[in-house]
């Protein structure tokens, strides 16, 4: 035995290590859902993985969750599988729902209806599934091809719903027919006679105008990943805009020096659309950063803002260019 030395400083005890914080199923569902609501789709499987194989109802909602994560957060195929496998087990008529719309996500319209007629008894059994009902009708009609009856279904539907609960369903009604005015507005060339690039630009104009409405009346139903993608399409078709005005010929009937001054007076104008753009790309990135919301679109969002933000810091260039 060592001797004993009395100028040793005296031991000190090592903590133990805090044992591992215990998580109970419900509150796991709790953080789960917590991550969905915040687009962490990918986090949302994690914090439910350890309830995957559990065969209790904790278990079942748990892999209904991680099927709606895939379904949400871009893998539809992925999610038809899940949603499949769950129907084995409990057919509900949520998972039945989930599943319809998942097949109307797949551009499957034909089996998303039948899937959803089969279930209709029960699905519009109040306003508020009725809202659900109409507005994937209104979604699937117009990415199938029949834009102006689906139009004007969603427009009668958002005007006067028959329940104001279903925000998030709402929400995608509203986004579908802000797309709708931005498709149509970057549909408008500035080609052919002055007259007709003139109304082209007021019908463009008017439309532009329509969607930044739709976009205000998107933010308050208060539905983030709706929001930010009615954000990227706005400052998309202001992009676009600004590109076409770019191009846009000078009349003819100008000489070289008054088409030199039309030429300054429109990439002035031209950098205005340009910086509308950056500046919704900016205030769609402060929305989501106030949401704390990180997944899609923001990358989109990002993306926008640097193009927009490089049209704008480049346009000097193009002026001297043209007037050269």
């Amino acid at each position: 035995m060592e001797p004993l030395n009395p100028d040793a400083p005296a031991p000190v005890a090592e903590e133990a290590p805090a044992p591992p914080l215990e998580v109970n199923a419900e509150e796991r569902l709790h953080l789960a859902r917590e991550r969905a609501r915040h687009g962490d789709w990918e986090g949302a499987r994690i914090v439910l993985e350890p309830l995957l194989g559990e065969q209790s109802e904790p278990g079942f909602t748990a892999r209904y969750l991680e099927a709606l994560s895939y379904e949400y957060g871009g893998s539809p195929d992925e999610a038809l599988r899940r949603y499949d496998a769950l129907l084995l087990e409990d057919p509900t008529d949520d998972v039945r729902f989930r599943r319809a719309e998942t097949l109307g996500k797949l551009g499957r319209f034909d089996e998303a209806r039948e899937a959803l007629r089969l279930l209709a008894p029960a699905a519009a059994a109040t306003p508020i599934d009725q809202v659900k009902v109409d507005v994937l009708a209104g979604l699937w009609a117009l990415e199938a091809g029949n834009p102006k009856r689906a139009e004007k279904q969603l427009k009668r539907l958002v005007e006067a719903p028959p329940s104001d609960e279903p925000t998030f369903y709402l929400a995608l009604a509203r986004l579908a027919l802000l797309e709708r005015a931005t498709e149509k507005a970057d549909s408008l060339t500035f080609e052919g006679s002055d007259g007709k690039r003139a109304r082209n630009l007021e019908r463009r104009a008017a439309l532009v105008l329509d969607a930044e409405h739709g976009l205000a009346d998107l933010i308050r139903l208060g539905e983030t990943e709706p929001a930010l993608r009615g954000f990227v399409a706005v400052a998309g078709t202001y992009l676009d805009l600004g590109d076409d005005l770019l191009a846009e010929p000078v009349p003819r009937d100008l000489t070289t020096a008054q088409a030199a001054i039309y030429r300054e007076e429109l990439g002035k104008r031209v950098a205005q659309v340009w910086a509308k753009s950056s500046l919704y790309c900016d205030k769609g990135l402060e929305y989501a950063a106030r949401q704390d919301w990180t997944s899609a679109p923001v990358p989109s969002l990002v993306a926008a803002r640097a193009l927009a933000t490089s049209r704008v810091d480049g346009e000097t260039y193009w002026v001297d260019e043209a007037a050269e």
